[in-house]
Parts: C-alpha cells; sequence; structure tokens
C-alpha cells in the first residue's frame, strides 16, 4: 500500500485532482462530515483525544440536549424497568381481574381470577417502548396495576407494535397503548413466556422482533481517542437486540466458549460472570483518508468494564479473565463492596460475589453479551426464578434466528449495524411521528426550511461551508469501515430514510412469504426448561 501523501495512477473514468485541490476536504456540503475531520486530524498529528462536537447537525444538537437528562434516568431507575427504544412482549387486555403469575403445576405465565381459577396463557405481542411513565414505579408494579389518577397515560408505558422491520406495511406502528408494568416482559425472555406455544400461534409482531435480535447501534457518540491509524469513539449507550444497555449496567456474560449448537447437544450452561459497563468503544482501525466511502479498513465495537463472578473456581481457573496472582482461596466481595460494585439493590441475594483480573477492566465483544442483569426480587417476581442463564437459550436461539432471516445481514455475518434505533427496528414512525422516506421533513418544502436553519447554524458557529470532492458522493454521520470478527453493517449507513424499498427488491418474494408466516422453522425451544417526568423515543429515534 502506498504511503499518504504519495502519488498514485488515476484510475479510468474517474476525476483526477489537480494539485491544488485538498483531497482531505470533508465530503457533505449540507452537513460536513465531521468524521472525516477527525480522521484527518489523526492522520495528520498522529494522535487525537477530544470531544465530539457536530453543531450544524440537528440530530447531533437535540441528543445533546435530551439524551444526557434520560441518562441520568437510567442510571438511577431500577434494571427490571424497561427502557426507550427497546423491544419488550406485552398484553394488550385479558387481566382486568387478575394478575400474571407463574403456574408452578404447568410452568406457563397464566392469568388467574379472583376465584385462583387459571385463566389461561393471555395473548402477547411484542412491540417497541417509545414513552415511559411519568411516575416513579416501584416493584410492586410488577405483578399490581398503580390505582391512582389521572390513569395509565401517566402511569404506563407507550409500546407500539412492531412491524415487520423489511416490509412495506408499517401499519403495525399506528397500533399502540399505554401498558401498566404488570402487562409487560423483556422480549428476551420470550422463551419463558411462550412456553409450550409454537411459533405459528404467535402474534406476527413477536416473528418481526425475533428479526431484529441480532442488530446493534450505539447511541450518543460524545468523545474520540486515537493514536496513529486507530482511533475508539466512547458512547454512552448501546442497542443490542432488543435491549439497550448503558454505562454503569451490570450485564450477564455467555459462558466462555459456548457455541449456538453447544445448546442442542445438552443442558442449558450456568451464566457465573456479569460485568458492570465502563466504557462502550466504536472503534475505527487502521484509518484512511483517501476513500469517499470509509474512513477505516475495519470497524468493531468493544464492551469494556470490571467483571465479578459468584463462581470463586473461576478467579484462579486459566479463562479470559481470570487473576493468576489470586489466592487459592479467594475473599468474596463484603456487603459494603457488593453494594458500590452494583448500582442494583439486593445484589448480594445472588450469593457471594469475586473479583475477577484482579478488578481490572476488561473487554469483551456483542457476542458475549447476554442481557441486563435484573435486581433478584424483580426476577422472582417476573420469570419465577434467580438463575443468571433464564433466558440465555432464547436469546441465543433468537440471534440465529435472526442471523438466517434478517436480509439486512451480509452473507457470513452474524450482526447487522445501524446508525440509529430506527434503523434497525426498521420503523418509519414512532410517537406518530414520520422518521422514514416520507417523513414531512424528506419533501422540497422541508428541504428548504432545513438548509436554512442549517445556514443559520453555520453563521452561529462560524463553520464554512465545504464543497464535496469529485469523486465522492457519498456522505453519512456513521464512521464507515469494513467490519471485522464477525460484525456486520448495513449496506446504507445513515438514518432511517437511507434504506429504501429498492434495496430488497431482489428478496421482495422473501419478504412476502416472511409476512404471510412460511418462514424458517424455529427450533423447538418454546418448551424447554430453563434453570429456574415523561421521556420518549424521540430522544434515540
Amino acid at each position: 500500500m502506498k504511503e499518504r501523501g504519495s502519488v498514485s495512477e488515476p484510475v479510468a473514468g474517474t476525476a483526477v485532482p489537480t494539485p491544488s485541490d485538498n483531497t482531505r476536504q470533508p465530503t457533505d456540503a449540507e452537513v460536513p462530515d465531521f468524521w472525516r475531520t477527525y480522521v484527518v486530524k489523526l492522520l495528520e498529528n498522529g494522535e487525537i483525544d477530544e470531544p465530539v462536537r457536530e453543531p450544524v447537525s440537528f440530530d447531533s444538537v437535540l441528543a445533546h440536549r435530551w439524551i444526557p437528562r434520560y441518562g441520568m434516568k437510567l442510571s438511577s431507575d431500577p434494571a427490571y424497568l424497561p427502557r426507550c427504544g427497546e423491544l419488550v412482549l406485552w398484553i394488550c387486555d385479558g387481566l382486568e381481574d387478575g394478575s400474571l403469575t407463574l403456574n408452578p403445576a404447568t410452568g406457563r405465565h397464566e392469568i388467574p381470577g379472583n376465584d385462583h381459577l387459571r385463566h389461561g396463557v393471555p395473548c402477547w405481542h411484542a412491540g417497541v417502548v417509545t414513552q415511559i411513565p411519568a411516575k416513579d414505579m416501584h416493584l410492586g408494579d410488577i405483578t399490581v396495576t398503580p390505582d391512582d389518577q389521572p390513569g395509565l397515560i401517566y402511569s404506563g408505558f407507550r409500546v407500539e407494535a412492531l412491524p415487520h422491520p423489511l416490509g412495506n406495511d408499517k401499519s403495525y406502528s399506528k397500533q399502540y397503548a399505554y401498558v401498566p408494568l404488570r402487562n409487560i416482559r423483556p422480549f428476551n425472555a420470550w422463551q419463558i413466556i411462550l412456553k409450550d406455544q409454537h411459533w405459528d400461534k404467535w402474534h406476527p409482531s413477536i416473528l418481526n422482533a425475533m428479526t431484529v435480535m441480532s442488530s446493534w447501534s450505539v447511541v450518543r457518540k460524545y468523545h474520540i481517542v486515537g493514536k496513529d491509524r486507530n482511533c475508539s469513539i466512547h458512547c454512552k449507550a448501546i442497542f443490542i437486540g432488543s435491549e439497550l444497555l448503558a454505562v454503569s449496567d451490570a450485564i450477564r456474560l455467555k459462558p466462555e466458549g459456548l457455541e449456538y449448537s453447544d445448546l442442542q447437544q445438552g443442558p442449558v450452561p450456568k451464566i457465573t460472570d456479569v460485568m458492570v459497563i465502563t466504557k462502550i468503544l466504536f472503534q475505527l482501525i487502521d484509518c484512511v483518508d483517501n476513500d469517499p466511502y470509509q474512513l477505516a479498513k475495519h470497524n468493531g465495537l468493544l464492551i469494556s468494564g470490571r467483571v465479578y463472578t459468584n463462581d470463586p473456581s473461576r478467579v484462579r481457573k486459566s479463562c479470559a479473565f481470570h487473576d493468576p496472582t489470586a489466592k487459592d482461596n479467594p475473599q468474596p466481595l463484603t456487603q459494603h463492596q457488593v453494594f458500590t460494585a452494583f448500582r442494583q439493590a439486593n445484589m448480594c441475594d445472588y450469593g457471594p460475589w469475586y473479583k475477577m483480573a484482579n478488578g481490572e477492566e476488561c473487554n469483551v465483544t456483542l457476542d458475549a453479551v447476554v442481557g441486563r442483569c435484573y435486581e433478584p426480587i424483580a426476577a422472582d417476581l417476573m420469570f419465577g426464578t434467580r438463575s443468571l442463564e433464564f433466558d440465555l437459550l432464547g436469546v441465543m436461539e433468537g440471534r440465529n434466528w435472526s442471523a438466517q432471516t434478517d436480509l439486512r445481514i451480509p452473507d457470513g455475518m452474524t450482526w447487522f449495524w445501524g446508525e440509529c434505533r430506527a434503523e434497525t427496528l426498521g420503523v418509519t414512525e414512532l410517537l406518530g411521528i414520520e422518521c422514514g422516506p416520507s417523513a414531512p421533513q424528506g419533501d422540497g418544502n422541508g428541504q428548504a426550511i432545513v438548509s436554512t436553519a442549517r445556514e443559520s447554524r453555520r453563521r452561529q458557529d462560524q463553520i464554512p461551508a465545504s464543497e464535496p470532492p469529485a469523486t465522492a458522493t457519498y456522505s453519512s454521520s456513521a464512521p464507515q469501515g469494513e467490519q471485522r470478527g464477525g460484525l456486520a453493517q448495513s449496506s446504507n449507513i445513515g438514518d432511517a430514510s437511507d434504506n429504501n424499498d429498492n434495496d430488497y427488491d431482489d428478496h421482495e418474494n422473501d419478504l412476502t412469504d416472511a409476512e404471510s408466516g412460511d418462514i424458517p422453522e424455529l427450533p423447538p425451544s418454546a418448551g424447554h426448561d430453563v434453570a429456574t417526568e415523561s421521556d420518549s423515543m424521540e430522544d434515540f429515534a
């Protein structure tokens, strides 16, 4: 490969820049490509360490205003509460005369009536949480609907049915309800909640949600640090499949070396390791400044944090997070240390906890993450078990099924990377506001207003307009690069409007089959036993 700044032979059919051209000029005449600017700084100076600023980008301006407020709420809310943008299972009706409980005789979640007779399994739907209650929630709300005024508009979660992410019919987004917490369960636990129900009996929205289980997108890129030709972009949170994970969350880690095929050959292994997230890093590896379509040859994502285990043998055992200097009989954390290490309450109820890697930060990839670690009492009330692996089989089966059915995932890859949550979910409307190709801001009048406002922002921040190089027509707010380590990105990274219907013309028959229910068979797992002030989606869309 030629050194940066060397002269290369022109390719036939491409424009040849004159010597006076600045080939490093950031692209996109409307919104400057700030990520390319940061890459240029890194390659010219050899290092970079500064906050991310996109003053002309309306998305970034709004994010600076709204997301910090919701981030503070996330750090204080219990882990069992659904979050904006998450996928959940929810019940439209049927709980007027009872609460959802686990029937010990059948192992199913059923509705008992006031006469203590079981009324059977409710009809579950899958949807996206677009608004959370204004009032504070408590553990009792998992089983009892708050009896207060003025009603569910203030004490319920707004949940919108999820349309097929690849289909043209998005009318499900108009079907929504304000749902009490007791009618909601995390989508990752679909295998427990839908126990003994064959998939052809499910509501179509559940299969739609299964399709996006192998997708991810980061939230609020706020700082960039780099050296030589590599850099890391710090993010506040990340959507992985159905869940939103933020810094300071405790997440459950998949047993080391476990593959999906292993689950078909024996019982579900125990989860023993939990990580408290300290950093979420989007990485650009081997950055380039002469490619109009990519900023780096490779990219990936790392989640960093401190790892704890409830299996003392793993402290010294040869594994990814072992501590070779640990004593033969490691000492568990004291109650005060557990209280300091985890923000969730009553984590001591899971048993004694031990430090891994001598308390140093460890790194994991997307594949190692199972989901949030819930408070023990909340896990009891929602799932009837405190085992950390209660949803392990469901999460891995969901991701495997998604990798086979989500046509946005390139062959040989296992993940779909979207620029925002609206793109990964394939929705065109959230909270009644259009966010897809038909959005009002996409028409001529809307574009004129946006352009005028951007010019005002340029003058306010003294940012000169940039001219795109002759060979570059691509623009996006997302860092670009070739995925590595099993990560897959979409062919068009940008907002939801980038993914138009033409992207899937070659798969029209596949979409028709999927929407009609003629889809690949799910593994027969729904019957397996497993050991036992209002904020809205506008902040993330």
